[in-house]
This record gives C-alpha cells, sequence and structure tokens, in this order.
C-alpha cells in the first residue's frame, strides 16, 4: 500500500494527516492519484487540484506525471497562496 501524506491546512480541510491506500491498477501516476482522491467527493474534489499542490514521492519533488507504485510514500502539500 502506498502511504499519502497531508500535510498544512490540507490536513485539517481533508481531517486527516496520513493513510495507507492501496492504489488501483489504474492509478499510475501522480495526476491519476489525484483523480482518484478527487472522486471522494466534496473537500476532495476542492482542495486536490493540480493548480493547488506540489507533490513529492520518497521525499523528491516530482512533476504530476511521475510514475508512482504501491511501496512508495506520497506527500501532498498546499501551495499556500491558492488554497
Amino acid at each position: 500500500m502506498a502511504k499519502i501524506l497531508y500535510f498544512g491546512p490540507l490536513a485539517d480541510m481533508l481531517h486527516k494527516e496520513s493513510e495507507q491506500l492501496p492504489l488501483p491498477v489504474e492509478v499510475r501516476t501522480v495526476s491519476e492519484l489525484l483523480g482518484h482522491l478527487r472522486n471522494r467527493g466534496n473537500e476532495w474534489s476542492l482542495y486536490l487540484t493540480e493548480d493547488k499542490l506540489q507533490t513529492t514521492i520518497n521525499r523528491q519533488f516530482v512533476s504530476l506525471q511521475t510514475a508512482i507504485k504501491d511501496t512508495d510514500e506520497i506527500a501532498l502539500i498546499p501551495i499556500a497562496r491558492r488554497i
């Protein structure tokens, strides 16, 4: 399972700081992960847009098209001026 970390005000808005998430087969990139999480609706679809976040995989900043795998630690970090 991938470990997803939510930082700063994002953790408050989503009411969680982290979670273990089995990645569906169709989720292969950061962008696809964000889309998958937005499908949860409400706050998820509002705050997890690509223009509001920076992402790290295993503590390295990455682009939206970076591949992800089930063993990764993926951090979602809000861009302060855009939330």
